[in-house]
């Protein structure tokens, strides 16, 4: 199997949308979502095309505050799981100007969680104390978040 992994930019997002939408399976995420415009977002974005056919097969959202960097969604197709491809996506990211790469997923996604763990980010213990230091932070929202997910960050 041959890829090729290279910059998601927005025209490349927009002309595999169909292929992206199917691939991440989330229903809340509608095009508005992946066409958004972020900070760093169509510089960062990766996306991995099968060489053969030009076939998107997986894709990294990523967007930039200050000197971290936000995985939105890291998704492969289900046809590519267990091959590699998400690490790869990781180590293809360049953290050059970031100190930080911050991942939010839901509690329940155990093998979403093990991939992170194994591609040596670690899971952010002050995550708490940075919640509360927000003083606009609305404390229902904080414990929906609280139960259904965590951060993991990589600090490099």
């Amino acid at each position: 199997m041959s890829l090729v992994i290279k910059k998601l930019d927005k025209k490349s997002l927009i002309r595999n949308i169909v292929k992206i939408i199917n691939i991440s399976k989330i229903n809340y995420w509608t095009f508005k979502n992946f066409a958004k415009d972020l900070p760093g977002k169509w510089e960062k974005s990766i996306g991995v095309f099968n060489k053969l056919n030009n076939q998107i097969i997986a894709y990294c959202i990523i967007s930039q505050k200050r000197e971290t960097l936000h995985i939105h969604l890291l998704m492969v197709s289900e046809k590519y799981q267990g091959k590699g491809i998400g690490s790869k996506i990781l180590k293809s990211i360049n953290v050059s100007k970031s100190r930080k790469i911050n991942v939010k997923t839901y509690t329940h996604l155990r093998r979403t969680i093990n991939f992170y763990l194994k591609n040596n980010l670690v899971l952010n213990p002050n995550f708490l104390l940075k919640i509360f230091s927000k003083k606009s932070y609305n404390l229902s929202k904080f414990i929906f978040f609280q139960l259904l997910s965590v951060r993991i960050y990589q600090i490099n």
